[in-house]
């Protein structure tokens, strides 16, 4: 029989082997998240005759309004055993995730689809493409020019410094907050990839490499201390092209750079209109 419920700590097995089968990622980051995030009551689950199929995790966090923090939740690892898939479980789940929110007392939703391509099938569930982020390219040699005449080396800012920075960097209305739990997982889990987070004076940039590309997946520069980070990016790693993920109004680099679309939301009360704001609202960390 198929029931879509709440998780229960004996089904920690199957969750992970879902996990496995479906997002492949090492041992170690899924065994890190079930060591310290893991939590029964915001793991929604659908199974049949008692073992998960499906999942979804309900992480915590809030959309800034008028300077006030409004509960909010965030999907993530949302994910269904192959077999399994198009049969419309997802669908039902995530309803299903949305009456316990809506029971945990929160207003919103959020959400990061791994793919623009699945963006349609949350479309259908309401949810609508609300944040965005600056995506800014610059090639090695523009990199280089930032990194002549610097001579620094990271100040190696402690993972609490880093949350105090960003709380107070993406502090605007429209915005995602996110609690220091969720942060040092996110933090910890670029760790496991082999990222590596720099830092400066009261700026940092949580970096990793991909081929032959470096992306910064979240960065905070004060003026004062912009070479002097680029400067470390560079001098850290070797790429052909480095990316940097922004907020809008966050310290411009030069280069070629574009606004996108960068997570979903949507409202739990029918009733109520998303919000609005006079700028273009920020995610920030996404665990993608």
């Amino acid at each position: 029989m198929v029931e879509f419920k709440l998780a229960e700590s004996y089904m920690i097995n199957s969750l992970k082997n879902i996990w496995k089968e479906c997002f492949h990622d090492s041992m170690k980051l899924i065994d890190y998240f079930f060591d310290t995030m893991f939590e029964p009551k915001s793991t929604v689950v659908c199974t049949l005759n008692n073992d998960p199929i499906a999942m979804v995790y309900m992480l915590d966090n809030f959309i800034i309004e008028s300077g006030n923090k409004i509960p909010s939740c965030y999907l993530y690892a949302v994910g269904t055993l192959p077999k399994f898939q198009k049969r419309g479980y997802m669908k039902k789940l995530i309803a299903y995730a949305e009456k316990v929110a809506i029971k945990n007392k929160k207003k919103y939703v959020t959400l990061f689809p791994a793919e623009r391509s699945l963006c349609s099938f949350y479309e259908k569930l309401g949810y609508k493409d609300f944040f965005k982020t600056k995506i800014v390219s610059l090639s090695k040699q523009e990199m280089c020019k930032f990194s002549h005449g610097c001579h620094v080396t990271s100040d190696n800012l402690s993972v609490d410094s880093i949350f105090d920075i960003r709380c107070k960097a993406f502090n605007r209305d429209g915005n995602v907050y996110w609690d220091k739990k969720v942060f040092k997982y996110a933090y910890e889990t670029n760790n496991i990839y082999n990222g590596k987070t720099l830092s400066y004076g009261e700026s940092y940039a949580i970096c990793r490499q991909v081929n032959d590309e470096v992306q910064v997946i979240e960065s905070v520069f004060k003026s004062e201390d912009l070479c002097n980070m680029l400067s470390l990016i560079y001098k850290k790693y070797d790429a052909a092209v480095y990316t940097f993920r922004m907020m809008d109004t966050q310290e411009h680099l030069g280069g070629n750079f574009k606004i996108v679309p960068f997570g979903m939301l949507k409202s739990l009360d029918r009733l109520v209109k998303l919000p609005k704001f006079n700028n273009a609202y920020f995610i920030g960390i996404v665990l993608d």
